[in-house]
């Protein structure tokens, strides 16, 4: 599979970037490893666990602190950060780790918001996180479904759709005081949290296999910054979705 819908993997590892992982690993990823170590696993793990560790203990702090304002400051910054990671893909430690910490203080605000109507629905949240990674990922090791091009390319369309209404939203919301709809209880909310799921769960998948391509390519061991963030990227965005949707149902 030669496509993902997380964008920061798919520009880390589409045609033009400097990790293309179709086939053999070309000559500047086999210049770049030969400088130093190939990326490993447990690079790729320990980053990550770093980041979604820096996602939690700032997300605590916001919710204990009441950092309201903060977590609406922190919006842009996520949003800034990411675009520019998705751009121009780079290696970044100190990048991803400041997108996971304005992550973490904009999910505290939230999540301390709907735990005060809705006690317990966080733990639910997380927990259905967890159980949606693991699934993914022992049906992507198991093999038991295999993705063609056709759902590459409906993933990648539908992730940049939602984004997209997610912009019109939260701009409508702001500037004319409108609800659209898309956060509501109605049928239109339901389906856009039921699409922004099965989404993010294709985006696993996807992400994984390209995952794969970049250890086989030899790849240099920084880059496992930016799969950190890719990683972080998919799991920050289905938290969210399983939370409005945990709140939709109580």
């Amino acid at each position: 599979m030669r496509g993902t819908s997380n964008p920061a993997i798919r520009n880390l590892l589409g045609p033009g970037s400097c990790l293309v992982l179709a086939g053999p690993a070309p000559s500047a990823v086999r210049g770049r490893a030969a400088v130093g170590r190939p990326v490993t696993k447990d690079d790729i793990v320990v980053r990550t666990g770093l980041s979604l560790a820096t996602v939690v203990a700032s997300g605590c702090l916001s919710g204990f602190f009441r950092w309201t304002a903060l977590a609406w400051a922190a919006l842009p910054v996520a949003l800034g950060i990411a675009l520019y990671l998705t751009l121009r893909p780079r290696p970044s430690a100190v990048l991803t780790l400041l997108y996971s910490a304005a992550e973490g203080v904009l999910l505290g605000g939230l999540t301390r918001a709907f735990e005060q109507d809705h006690p317990g629905i966080a733990l639910h949240a997380v927990l259905g996180t967890a159980g949606v990674f693991a699934g993914m990922l022992v049906v992507f090791k198991t093999g038991r479904f295999r993705l063609q091009r056709t759902w590459a390319r409906w993933t990648i369309a539908t992730g940049l759709g939602l984004l997209a209404l997610l912009l019109v939203e939260l701009l409508v919301r702001v500037a004319f005081g409108v609800d659209p709809g898309l956060r509501g209880g109605g049928a239109a909310a339901l389906a856009f949290s039921a699409l922004s799921i099965a989404a993010a769960c294709l985006s696993f998948l996807l992400t994984f296999d390209e995952i794969d391509r970049l250890l086989l390519s030899g790849a240099p061991c920084e880059w496992a910054w930016y799969l950190a963030f890719g990683l972080v990227l998919n799991l920050v965005w289905l938290y969210a979705e399983l939370l409005w949707l945990a709140v939709r149902f109580r």
